[in-house]
């Protein structure tokens, strides 16, 4: 898929591009907000405000590494974020002792957790509408 292409068709507010976006980086992304999250629930909101601002601030990517990596990043940073801002996960959060690493492919620790995690992304996957700020 030509990314820079369907970035360029996404920022001149073509729909069917930013389905097209949506669509080829949602499953991933939904299994690495679920990570953070560990609830299917979380990771669907997480993803949805993620793809927000994704597409708000799709002028600022530039083309110079991956469009999946920007597009993690963002979704790493809205879970984070998500966790802070909701009660139920401060007991969870203690980022003093956690010795963060990036999430890669790569990692066989993560390939295997992704596996785990696919089918049932899939399914949910199969289930949501993005809600808020795609048309059909």
């Amino acid at each position: 898929m030509d990314y820079r292409k369907l970035v360029k068709d996404c920022l001149k507010d073509n729909a069917v591009a930013q389905r097209q976006l949506y669509d080829a980086f949602a499953e991933p992304m939904l299994g690495i907000c679920y990570r953070y999250t560990k609830s299917m629930a979380d990771a669907e909101d997480v993803l949805q405000e993620g793809f927000i601002k994704v597409f708000r601030h799709l002028h600022q990517f530039k083309f110079e590494g991956e469009l999946g990596g920007w597009i993690r990043r963002i979704m790493v940073t809205t879970a984070i974020n998500y966790l802070k801002k909701n009660e139920r996960y401060q007991g969870d959060l203690s980022f003093d002792d956690l010795a963060m690493h990036p999430v890669s492919y790569d990692d066989p620790s993560i390939s295997v957790d992704t596996k785990e995690g696919a089918n049932e992304s899939s399914r949910a996957l199969r289930t949501i509408a993005l809600r808020r700020t795609l048309p059909a």
